[in-house]
C-alpha cells in the first residue's frame, strides 16, 4: 500500500489506541477494501466474506495495542484475516456454487453499517463521519497522490486549451460609402473565438489611421487619401492576423486653371476637376455671373479692385486665383 501516509496513520494508530471510534474509523476506511477482497479470494462468497471482515475488524480493534508501526497495518491485517478465512474453510457451510470470476465491490454504506456492528460488539460509540466521507476524503493517502491527480487533470485541461494557442483571428473589412470622393468610411470585423488584444492600422506603412471601436470586436476607420490601408488584429493567445486594402477614388487635387479671357466688362474662367467636379455653389470672392458645367466655364464682372476667387471641388480641394480689373 505504497500510497498510505504512514505519519498520518501513527498519529491515528496513537489515537486508536485510546478507543477514538473516528482513529478507528479512518484505519478501517484506510484498509477495508483490500480485506474484503481477500476474503472474497480465499471464501468464494461475498456475503460470508462481509461477515469474517466484520470478525477481523473486531479482533483487530481489540488487539490494536499490539500494532506498533503503522506500516505493519496490512500484513497485520492480512494475518487476521488468513486465520479467520482459514477456520471459516474448515467447516461445512462455504458453498461451491458461489465461486465468481469477479469480486463484486463493497459499497460504502455497506461498510459503514458494518463498522457501525463491530463499534456496538465492542460496546462503543459509533464514529461521527460515515465511511464514505473518509474514503472522499483520503486523508490517509500520500499528498504525492494527490498532486499526481491534480497534475494528471492540469495535463487533460492544457491538453484541450491546446488547439486554442494555434487559432488565428480573421479580418474583414469593408467601405461604406463608395460614392464619396472626399473620404472612405471602413467598417472593420475582426473575427475570431478568444478576445483580441489588439487592432491597429496604417496607411502605406507610415501613417497611423486612428479607429473607432464600434462594438464587440468592431471598429470604424476614416480615410482621407488614396494608399494602401494595412490592418493587424492580435488575439489574447499572440497569433496575429494582417490585412491590406487599396483605398483609392479619393479627390486629393484641386481644380485646375486652364485659361481665361474677358469680354465687354466680364472675364471667362475655365477650369477642370477630373474626380469629383467643380462645386459651383460654394464659389466664395465673387459671385459668378453664370457658368456652364459642360465646359467648366465660369463668368465673372471685372471686378474694381483685385480680388481672390476660391473655387472648390466637392472633395473639398480649392483653387485660389486672383482676378483683377484690366488695365486701359
Amino acid at each position: 500500500m505504497a500510497e498510505l501516509d504512514y505519519e498520518y496513520l501513527d498519529r491515528l494508530l496513537k489515537k486508536a489506541k485510546e478507543n477514538d471510534s473516528d482513529a478507528l474509523a479512518e484505519l478501517y476506511a484506510a484498509t477495508y477494501r483490500k480485506q474484503y477482497r481477500y476474503a472474497c479470494q480465499y471464501i468464494k462468497d461475498p456475503f460470508l466474506a462481509q461477515a469474517i471482515l466484520k470478525d477481523v475488524y473486531t479482533c483487530a480493534f481489540e488487539n490494536i495495542e499490539l500494532l506498533d508501526d503503522s506500516r505493519r497495518l496490512a500484513s497485520w491485517l492480512e494475518e487476521i484475516n488468513y486465520r479467520i478465512c482459514h477456520e471459516a474453510s474448515m467447516q461445512d457451510h462455504v458453498p461451491s456454487h458461489f465461486l465468481r470470476a469477479k469480486i463484486p465491490d463493497l459499497e460504502p454504506q455497506a461498510a459503514g453499517e458494518l463498522l457501525n456492528h463491530i463499534f456496538a460488539r465492542r460496546d462503543m460509540e459509533p464514529a461521527t463521519i460515515p465511511v464514505e466521507i473518509l474514503e472522499s476524503w483520503e486523508n490517509y493517502k500520500k499528498p504525492g497522490f494527490i498532486w499526481e491527480k491534480a497534475a494528471a487533470c492540469i495535463f487533460l485541461l492544457l491538453l484541450l486549451l491546446l488547439p486554442c494557442l494555434f487559432l488565428k483571428p480573421s479580418i474583414v473589412a469593408e467601405r461604406t460609402n463608395v460614392d464619396s470622393a472626399s473620404n472612405a468610411l471602413y467598417v472593420i470585423r475582426i473575427q475570431s473565438l478568444l478576445p483580441v488584444r489588439s487592432v491597429n492600422a496604417t496607411l502605406d506603412n507610415s501613417t497611423p489611421v486612428h479607429l473607432r471601436k464600434s462594438g464587440s470586436k468592431e471598429y470604424t476607420a476614416e480615410i482621407i487619401s488614396n494608399g494602401k490601408l494595412k490592418i493587424k488584429a492580435v488575439s489574447m493567445n499572440g497569433q496575429t492576423a494582417v490585412k491590406t486594402y487599396t483605398v483609392t477614388h479619393l479627390d486629393m487635387d484641386k481644380p485646375v486653371f486652364i485659361k481665361s479671357y474677358t469680354k465687354d466688362d466680364l472675364i471667362y474662367l475655365v477650369v477642370q476637376d477630373t474626380y469629383s467636379g467643380i462645386d459651383y455653389g460654394n464659389i466664395r470672392g465673387l459671385k459668378p455671373v453664370s457658368y456652364d458645367i459642360e465646359e467648366g466655364i465660369i463668368t465673372f464682372r471685372i471686378p474694381k479692385m483685385p480680388t481672390s476667387v476660391i473655387i472648390p471641388d466637392h472633395a473639398g480641394n480649392e483653387l485660389k486665383l486672383l482676378v483683377s480689373p484690366i488695365e486701359e
